[in-house]
């Protein structure tokens, strides 16, 4: 990964190394690669080995690592600039967090359900989105709302990723469909009015993708073809790609 600039890289060849062009190579982890993502201003990229996540900055200064709180970190993403949402667990209960990484504060935290462990989560236009297993409907419920809402999403089987749009209100749901030669759809979902939109169905599409926002409201995916070889999909809107 690489910034606009061209200052920051990241490769991976047998470990995990991060390069800065004026102080060299420094390797921050090894062995299995890890989760990389990289912050909606370019500017630091969220790490994840085994159990451990960090955050590391692109000016080549010292990595930190993610302060969880009660329970471990389970998964984290960036909800906007300087600001992550992730999940933690602690005996069996599930809860979703803001966490700041600069201040290392935690606001807008919500505990799930009894009994529900996020398959996949997001955090967009100030409400916490979800999914568990084997209800396949998105949860939707505000900070200091007493209940979820829930939403519908068609033909869904098994939702893989839930990404939120940055500074907008609409949500990108990615996952398994029911039956078909089509196995996996990506839909769209407006927070606001709960309208679900199937923008683009393949069997081309790669399990292991992650829904990708644009800043000119289009979606990225990886498709697979049959020799192996990945190509990234842009999806405009419903069937536009």
């Amino acid at each position: 990964s690489r910034t606009e600039f061209g200052a920051w890289e990241a490769v991976w060849d047998g470990g995990f190394q991060f390069g800065f062009p004026a102080s060299g190579r420094r390797v921050l982890a090894h062995g299995k690669a890890p989760v990389m993502r990289v912050s909606p201003d370019g500017e630091q990229v969220l790490i994840q080995q085994d159990a451990q996540w960090a955050l590391a900055g692109f000016a080549g200064g010292p990595g930190s690592n993610l302060d969880p709180g009660p329970g471990p970190i389970d998964d984290a993403r960036w909800a906007d600039i300087g600001t992550l949402a992730m999940t933690s667990s602690n005996g069996g209960a599930h809860r979703l967090s803001l966490y700041e990484p600069k201040s290392r504060r935690r606001r807008e935290d919500l505990l799930l359900p009894s009994g529900q462990s996020p398959d996949a989560f997001a955090f967009v236009s100030g409400t916490w989105a979800w999914t568990s297993y084997p209800d396949m409907s998105v949860q939707f419920q505000r900070p200091g709302e007493t209940a979820p809402r829930s939403v519908a999403v068609p033909g869904l089987s098994g939702a893989l990723a839930l990404e939120g749009e940055p500074g907008g209100s609409r949500l990108a749901v990615f996952g398994w469909m029911q039956g078909g030669d089509t196995p996996l759809g990506l839909y769209v979902l407006d927070v606001p009015t709960g309208r679900v939109t199937l923008w683009w169905s393949s069997n081309r599409i790669d399990d292991d993708s992650w829904p990708f926002w644009m800043p000119d409201g289009s979606i990225l995916l990886a498709v697979q073809d049959s020799d192996g070889t990945e190509s990234l999909l842009r999806v405009h809107g419903p069937g536009r790609a």
